[in-house]
């Protein structure tokens, strides 16, 4: 959704470019006339909060990763450490297919 935003705002900004006070904004199945500045806030306020979101999102990504990494870690190791573990969930996985 915020790359969304981040494309309709390159749409959109520099088409509001000309010298009209007045511009057309989409509202569901319409069009209604707004004021620029208005539109502009609109806009730049979309894409702050998408730029945050990404941001956001991609802490949590890295974060994320990190954990799945160390959970991996930690299983391997476990594995290693017992081998009738090892065995006990091969033989599982091996009953269910």
């Amino acid at each position: 959704m915020s790359s969304y935003f981040c494309w309709h705002y390159r749409l959109v900004v520099p088409n509001l470019q000309s010298n009209n006070l007045f511009v057309y904004c989409f509202a569901g199945r319409t069009f209604v006339l707004e004021p620029k500045p208005v539109l502009m806030n609109e806009q730049e306020q979309k894409l702050k909060d998408s730029e945050s979101a990404i941001a956001s999102l991609q802490t949590s990504k890295e974060y994320l990763e990190k954990q799945i990494t160390e959970v991996e870690n930690n299983l391997r190791e476990l594995l290693q450490q017992d081998p009738g573990l090892a065995s006990q969930i091969m033989s599982m996985s091996r009953k269910t297919t």
